[in-house]
């Protein structure tokens, strides 16, 4: 079997273990299948473009963990920079690693919404962080932050939004450094 053919079979047989859509790891900061997809990203990188190319599009599809996606296109931006450091910037909107920067902000817009209808007081601090978190992606696209903005009205407009909750966001985001 050509590397190339065990490639492929690789993806078609671990794309369904990639997956994870269980409520306690759907929006999690370490998902259990976490570290094979590292792996998965690392034997891509070995394998070349077209491996990286597959590999996203699988992940696009399968990750829904916005702290995993958001990993994958912060390590590959490296790897892509070791061949061309000039244009490290413009690698987040290159077509292998924009689809995985939009689906990392999806998530993330998700999770916020999806988090802040079950949220109690003692979780407070973990959706602080998660928020600034999201903030620091946002500021790596285009209107990044116009879109960050949006998520944030919509978060404070939402009735479970309660006010001691929006000055911990807003005194979360003044505190923390963005990437």
């Amino acid at each position: 079997m050509l590397l190339s053919e065990w490639a492929c079979w690789l993806w078609r047989h671990l794309r369904d273990g990639i997956h994870d859509d269980r409520p306690q790891s759907k929006y999690a900061r370490n998902p259990p299948n976490g570290e094979d997809v590292k792996w998965l990203l690392k034997l891509a990188m070995k394998l070349g473009t077209s491996s990286l190319q597959q590999f996203t599009g699988t992940v696009v599809n399968a990750v829904v963990s916005p702290f995993l996606c958001m990993t994958l296109p912060l390590r590959l931006q490296l790897f892509l920079a070791r061949n061309n450091p000039v244009a490290v910037q413009n690698h987040l909107r290159s077509g292998i690693l924009n689809p995985l920067v939009q689906k990392c902000l999806q998530m993330f817009m998700q999770c916020a919404h999806q988090r802040i209808h079950h949220i109690n007081s003692s979780e407070y601090d973990d959706f602080v962080n998660t928020i600034c978190t999201a903030r620091n992606v946002f500021c790596l696209t285009p209107g990044g932050m116009v879109q960050f903005q949006e998520l944030l009205q919509s978060l404070r407009r939402n009735k479970s939004c309660r006010k001691e909750l929006w000055q911990r966001i807003m005194k979360g985001l003044a505190m923390h450094v963005t990437l």
